[in-house]
């Protein structure tokens, strides 16, 4: 039975035996190299879940101060650009031309609801034929709506 001492002797050889192949083999070393590299790259580009001026379709039901505020809020960030809905079935066809990722519902009773401090329920549709998109913008439109929301108490 080997030792242990002995098996490192072993590897150590063989790579030694590779490295010395791989010296004499230039066009293997410079693909063993590039691919991992240009695999990265790739991937770290396809992973970016930055975004810019996203479609959001907004169902504005209350038209107050209060809900241009926040619309101007979502506006200032640059992350979304705006398309307004005139009801609740333009959604699907919203969707379903990509000319919008997500649609913000604000309720009727908007102001009432912030005056009298009480909780504030915003609906929020997403496209999820992007998670990761769709995972980022609810994200950004959950801290601006907070944000806004505690800055009118």
């Amino acid at each position: 039975m080997k030792t242990v001492g002995q098996r490192f002797n072993r590897l150590r050889i063989l790579l030694w035996r590779e490295f010395v192949e791989l010296r004499r083999d230039r066009f293997t070393l410079a693909v063993m190299l590039l691919i991992p590299v240009l695999l990265i790259t790739l991937l770290a580009y396809a992973i970016t879940t930055d975004f810019d001026h996203l479609p959001l379709c907004v169902l504005d039901r209350a038209h107050t101060q209060e809900s241009r505020q926040l619309l101007s809020a979502i506006t200032a960030t640059r992350y979304f650009t705006l398309t307004p809905l005139h009801n609740l079935n333009e959604v699907d066809s919203f969707f379903g031309r990509q000319h919008c990722r997500a649609a913000l519902l604000i309720p009727q009773d908007l102001s009432e609801l912030i005056e009298n401090r009480k909780e504030v329920r915003l609906g929020l549709l997403l496209d999820a034929s992007d998670t990761t998109l769709a995972t980022s913008a609810e994200g950004f439109l959950t801290a601006i709506v907070s944000t806004f929301y505690s800055h009118t108490h």
